[in-house]
């Protein structure tokens, strides 16, 4: 599996990428394209981890709940009104 990158930073394999330091390996890394700014590049590593098998289902809720509150925009909920004095 390669090293995922964007703007030369570690999206996935961080892992991968220090046992291969530690043990001199040679790896492959790969540059993702079209993110714009650091909300996309969580949002990508949130998708890329939620495609995983070994997440127990409390990870995953996790990664979802996470995405959602990343997405929900401020203001999006109607102003809570107050009883009359």
């Amino acid at each position: 599996m390669p090293i995922w990158l964007h703007d030369g930073k570690i999206l996935d394999g961080h892992n991968r990428y220090e046992i291969c330091q530690r043990h001199n390996l040679p790896f492959e890394t790969y540059e993702i394209d079209g993110i714009e700014d650091r909300e996309a590049a969580i949002n990508w590593i949130i998708d890329n981890q939620l495609g995983r098998r070994n997440l127990t289902p409390e990870q995953a809720s996790f990664l979802r709940g996470k995405r959602f509150n990343m997405e929900k925009k401020p203001g999006s909920r109607p102003a809570e009104k107050l009883p009359p004095k």
